[in-house]
Formats: structure tokens, C-alpha cells, sequence
């Protein structure tokens, strides 16, 4: 029984679609050769594996390989696949991979997954309508997946996280990205399969939702309320990898640039993170383990994290108007405190910044959105 496949656009804007065959034998090797349901959409011939096309907002269309022909390669959405983060899109570019209709393969496997392996700048989900797609050896029944952003996306099935080229380790990814074994998943739940020679037929549909960027996000500097002008800065210089203990420096500077301005993205509901503009996917870490109560110098550690776990994720706690406590997710009750006493113009960064139990003066901030 074929399996049919169709692409849709969830978002609120047109989609500049990329799709990019595999040189799998016996599946279909030249993008003119695709069928669309739709005929006002138009496909544009990039190379024979390679071609484009405009999903319009609220549409969804059925793509059909010529018959006896089987379907491989993968969907991008706003830019070709990349090799990894690139300055216009630091995060890198996630791609919709499948093998649909390879019954002529002896044991073959239609196969589906997102992969995160190079970053990601969109949500996308993959649904199926049969009952016969699992993951994990057949451990997992799957009818539908979707990834988070590049370094939220462990433990989903269905997702290559960043990095993790097999899955549970990270092997031989990009060069650009390098090996991340801190992403890589416990179980091999990354890819969802079914037999192609025999299965119960049925749609896949991939679905773009957005670019992550026009997820709830927003360029903010934070201004400390007791010493007005100076700002929050971010030291991400060799910060590469997730570490235990975190890295880098976080302290103080009079005037905001490129080293005070961060990336602030709500997650989930009322939870967010911090990310630095100047060194992408460089975070504010919070370590409250050791704040027990409040103390007049602070306590605990604020530094650098490559990615965003628990200890990554704050809440933003409103004092007056405008001015917020800035709250572990991790650690509820601890904030984030800057003492800049002695910070001057000019200076590269000083001062501290830290924990402490409660927000007082020293504890409220001011953000601007740029």
C-alpha cells in the first residue's frame, strides 16, 4: 500500500520551501519529476536533487514521486540545508529527512525523522495517519513529533539532537558543528520506521509551524536599578561545549554593546532564557545550590553555559513598573544580584554578579528592548 506525503504551512506567513532529493537507487532523482496537488504552487529547479518552492500560509499540498518510484531526501524551510550555524543563521538549519515507498529495498524501512544534527531555525512536526510507525526497536508507537529549538531538542522521539549524527553519540558530525555527546540521547529513539514492503499505507505530513526567531523573543540589554548604566555583560570566549560547572564570565559594564545584549526567549509558559547575542548559543547559568539564605555579599555562581538546561531557565519576577527580579527556575527563591561598586567608563567589565535569597535593591533590573 503507497505512502503519500504532504507538506503544510501552519504559520501565519508564506514559506520559502526547499526540498532535496537522496541519490538512494530506486527512488525518484530529479525534483522536475515530482508531482504537486496543488497547481498554483510552482517549483523551481535548483539543480536535479535540488529545488524550491513558496508554501502559502494555511495551505497544504500532496508532493507524489512518479509511480514505482520510491520518495527520499528532505524538506528545509527558509534556507537550503547547511553544514551548521552560519552568521546569518546562527543556530543552524533543522531538516524533515523520510524514505517513503523502498518496498524494492530487501528489508527496507520507510524511515522518518527531524534532524537537529546542524541546528535548528524552525519548528516542524512530522504526523502520520497509519498506526504502524514506531521507534526504539518497536518499543515506541509514534503518530506525531516535533522539534524544540537547537538545544532543547534531547529526549524527543523522532529528533536527531545537535550534534548526535547516531543518535545516542555524536560520531562524525559537520566540522562546522563539531562533536556534542552531552545532546545525545540515552535510547535510540531517534528514528521513526515501519516495514516498506508491508505497512498499512496511509499520509505523512510535515508541517512548518514557524521560525523559531518569531517564537516569543525579544533583544534585551538588563540594567541594574541600584547602579543605573550599567549593564549585564556576558564573557563567552571559550565556551564551546556544555561543562558541569559552566564557564565564562558574567559581570558588569557601564553602557550597553555587543557584550550586553542577549537574546531573551520565553520557552514555556512564563519561563525563559538568556541568550548572548555576541557569542550564539552562549547562556546565563545560575548555580544556587549553596544559597541558603540571604547574605549581604551574595553567594552562588552566575557564568556561562553552551546551551540551555535547568540551570539556564529563569522567571522574570515583577517589582515595580518596569523593573524585575530575575528568578532560577532551578533554584526558586534565588535571583540574580550585581554589585558594580567601583565600575567605571571605560572599564572592560567589573564588578560582581551573583545570587542572593530575595530581591532587594540590588537584586531589580531594568530590561530594554532594542
Amino acid at each position: 500500500m503507497p505512502t503519500t506525503l504532504s507538506v503544510t504551512n501552519r504559520s501565519n506567513q508564506d514559506v520559502l520551501t526547499f526540498i532535496t532529493l537522496g541519490s538512494t537507487p530506486g527512488c525518484v532523482h530529479n525534483v522536475s519529476d515530482l508531482r504537486f496537488s496543488d497547481d498554483s504552487i510552482h517549483l523551481i529547479t535548483i539543480a536535479p536533487l535540488n529545488g524550491k518552492f513558496t508554501l502559502p500560509v494555511g495551505k497544504s499540498c500532496r508532493i507524489d514521486a512518479p509511480s514505482g518510484k520510491g520518495f527520499n531526501g528532505n524538506f528545509s524551510f527558509g534556507t537550503p540545508p547547511l553544514n551548521g550555524p552560519s552568521p546569518g543563521l546562527p543556530h543552524g538549519v533543522n531538516l524533515a529527512e523520510f524514505i517513503i515507498n523502498n518496498g524494492f529495498q530487501p528489508g527496507g524501512q520507510e524511515t522518518i525523522d527531524i534532524s537537529v544534527v546542524t541546528g535548528a531555525n524552525a519548528i516542524v512536526s512530522m504526523s502520520v495517519s497509519a498506526e504502524d510507525w514506531t521507534s526504539n526497536g518497536g518499543k515506541v508507537k509514534v503518530k506525531s513529533f516535533q522539534n524544540k529549538e537547537w538545544d532543547q531538542s534531547t529526549g524527543i522521539v523522532g529528533v536527531f539532537p545537535y550534534g548526535c549524527d547516531n543518535c545516542t553519540s555524536s560520531d562524525n558530525p559537520p566540522r562546522e558543528v563539531g562533536r556534542h555527546p552531552e545532546f545525545c540521547n540515552k535510547e535510540p529513539i531517534c528514528n521513526v520506521q515501519r516495514s516498506a514492503a508491508k505497512n498499512q499505507g496511509g499520509n505523512l505530513d510535515i508541517t512548518f509551524i514557524d521560525f523559531i526567531d518569531n517564537q516569543l523573543s525579544r533583544d534585551v540589554t538588563i540594567e541594574s536599578v541600584h547602579f543605573g548604566g550599567t549593564f549585564m555583560r556576558l564573557d563567552g570566549r571559550g565556551v564551546g561545549a556544555m561543562s558541569n560547572s559552566g564557564g565564562g564570565k558574567v559581570d558588569c559594564h557601564k553602557g550597553a554593546q555587543g557584550w550586553e545584549q542577549f537574546l531573551l526567549r520565553e520557552i514555556d509558559s512564563g519561563i525563559i532564557t538568556l541568550e548572548s547575542k555576541f557569542f550564539p548559543g552562549v547562556y546565563v547559568r545560575m548555580d544556587g545550590s549553596s544559597v541558603k539564605t540571604s547574605s549581604g555579599s551574595g553567594a552562588g555562581v552566575v557564568n556561562a553555559q553552551f546551551g540551555a538546561g535547568d540551570y539556564e531557565k529563569f522567571r522574570l519576577k515583577p517589582m515595580q513598573q518596569g523593573e524585575y527580579a530575575i528568578e532560577s527556575v532551578r533554584f526558586p527563591g534565588v535571583v540574580i544580584r550585581m554589585d558594580a561598586t567601583g565600575v567605571v567608563p571605560g572599564d572592560a567589565g567589573g564588578g560582581t554578579v551573583n545570587c542572593q535569597l530575595g530581591a532587594g535593591g540590588w537584586e531589580v533590573f531594568r530590561l530594554h528592548y532594542i
